[in-house]
């Protein structure tokens, strides 16, 4: 039996990983090839591997994959502002090891963009609650997170006593 393409290749990123998922349209293979190559001024460079993912051999059947996007150390993970083409193909080993590769994988093209800075800062309310000499503000903004954009994982709040920022600075994440 020919080997048939897997398609419906999808992804969802966050700020610590990729998922790549596809749907297995073939019922012979053994394994998924993952590849990636990056785009640089519109040209696909060259792929290299990132994993083979077993197979359940059960046509239809959504197999994912999904792999660590720490940003920006080494070649093997993905980079805010830069754009990949991510490439799934289905494969067959056979006893003695050979490998045979559909004739066709599915591609998928991702740009990753950083969040942008939250805009509609405001204060809520100011309360000091009784018996206390601090006061608790609640603070409200909107996230503007692009399309292709890991999805904002936590917010530095800083507050300082000048408005320059260069004095009694205080961070806090959540």
């Amino acid at each position: 039996n020919a080997l048939v393409a897997p398609d419906t290749l999808a992804f969802n990123a966050t700020t610590t990983r990729v998922q790549i998922s596809w749907v297995d349209r073939s019922t012979t293979e053994t394994q998924f090839l993952v590849e990636r190559a990056p785009v640089v001024g519109g040209v696909v460079g060259a792929y290299s591997a990132l994993a083979t993912v077993p197979s359940t051999s059960t046509a239809g059947l959504a197999t994912a994959y999904t792999y660590n996007n720490t940003v920006g150390l080494n070649a093997t993970q993905v980079r805010v502002g830069n754009t990949y083409v991510y490439r799934v193909t289905a494969q067959r080993v056979d006893a003695l090891g050979v490998t045979t590769s559909s004739a066709a994988s599915t591609e998928l093209t991702v740009a990753f963009v950083a969040p942008t800075v939250p805009t509609g800062l405001n204060v809520v309310s100011v309360v000091r609650p009784a018996g206390t000499n601090n006061n608790v503000i609640t603070l409200n903004w909107t996230n503007n997170v692009p399309a292709n954009a890991p999805a904002v994982s936590s917010t530095r709040i800083q507050r300082a006593t000048n408005a320059a920022f260069t004095t009694g600075v205080v961070n806090s994440t959540i």
